[in-house]
């Protein structure tokens, strides 16, 4: 009997220490299961008060930005050359007024005080020739706009031919029209041709028109 005792009370004592040495390895993995458990619950609610708070609107002080855009100066005229076809009946007399109307137009800087319109001819001395090859000179070629004065393409004008050019308006700007444009009808005549022994004949030739700024 006391052997056997000793068995029992042997192989309650090994169980005892078998759950004794596992009791740490248990403890741990319960600490863990509580760790774990705890962790979901505080994880939850910080994501969800993080989700709060990611959905706050947030701003930053208003910044205000300038814009400026500055455009090239341009210029131009809806008619560059001219071709004319003078008809002289009468060598004594001037001849007919030829009437081209024309468009001027500008966009131009604070830096510009004005356009001008230049007309002209390549060659003064032959500015129109008929066809034996008589040739009438610019200075007896009368070019006006708009119904003002006329007065030869003898001229050395900004632009053209020196001798052969004429400044046939000049329009100031300013503030108010550094963009603008304007409608003209340039007018050209010639004059009495006898004096040069040119006989009555249809003359033609080319006037080149140019817009400048100053």
């Amino acid at each position: 009997m006391l052997r056997k005792t000793n068995n029992n009370i042997g192989q309650l004592g090994f169980r005892e220490a078998s759950s004794l040495r596992n009791a740490p390895a248990l403890a741990s993995i319960v600490l863990l299961l509580s760790c774990f458990s705890f962790s979901q619950v505080l994880g939850g609610s910080l994501g969800r008060k993080g989700t709060n708070l990611g959905s706050a609107t947030v701003s930053s002080a208003v910044a205000t930005i300038n814009l400026y855009a500055v455009l090239p100066a341009s210029l131009g005229v809806s008619v560059s050359t001219v071709p004319l076809l003078v008809s002289v009946q009468d060598p004594n007399a001037a001849s007919g007024t030829i009437r081209v109307p024309i468009t001027s137009f500008w966009h131009l800087g604070a830096s510009s005080t004005g356009v001008e319109l230049v007309g002209y001819f390549d060659s003064p001395e032959r500015a129109l020739i008929d066809a034996n090859g008589n040739a009438i000179p610019s200075t007896r070629v009368q070019g006006a706009i708009s119904g003002g004065t006329a007065a030869p393409f003898a001229e050395s004008s900004s632009v053209g031919t020196p001798g052969g050019s004429r400044t046939l308006y000049r329009q100031a700007v300013s503030q108010n029209n550094f963009t603008g444009s304007r409608n003209d009808v340039i007018e050209i005549s010639v004059a009495p041709i006898s004096d040069l022994g040119l006989p009555a004949a249809t003359y033609g030739g080319t006037l080149h028109l140019r817009i400048q700024a100053y």
